[in-house]
Formats: C-alpha cells, structure tokens, sequence
C-alpha cells in the first residue's frame, strides 16, 4: 500500500470518525495488523515444514531404492 492510498484512507478515516476516536482505531488497527502479520509468519513457517518434511521423505525414499539396487548389483 502506497502513501497516497494511506493518505486517502485517513482523510476518509477523518470525516466519517470522530477525530477523538481516530487514535484508539489506530491503535486497534495496528494491533489487528500486527496479528493478521503473525498469523501469517506462522502459516509460513508451517509450508516451510511441510514441503521440507516432503523433500526429505523423498530423499529418503531415493537413497533406500538406490541402497536396494545397489545391494542387488553387488550380490550378483
């Protein structure tokens, strides 16, 4: 979001709510942010995990298969 996109949103902010509110909104919005941001990071860093946790199964799976070819070339 640009400046001018916050600047319209407080002059809108500043005629439809009570210049008394506008400092109590702030501070309710910006905790809201800071939630929907956290939130966020979590859900991040739960993908993260999840494709890592996905990458290694696989990885895994790959060297076993190899391991089982190899142990069969060497047994013959």
């Amino acid at each position: 979001m640009g400046i001018a996109e916050l600047l319209l949103i407080l002059v809108v902010a500043v005629c439809v709510i009570k210049p008394k509110q506008l400092p109590t909104l702030v501070k309710q919005a910006a905790k809201l942010f800071n939630g929907a941001k956290g939130l966020k990071d979590s859900v991040q860093q739960q993908l993260d995990d999840e494709l890592k946790l996905d990458m290694l199964e696989k990885n895994e799976k790959k060297a076993a298969k190899a391991d089982e070819q190899y142990q069969q070339k060497n047994d013959q």
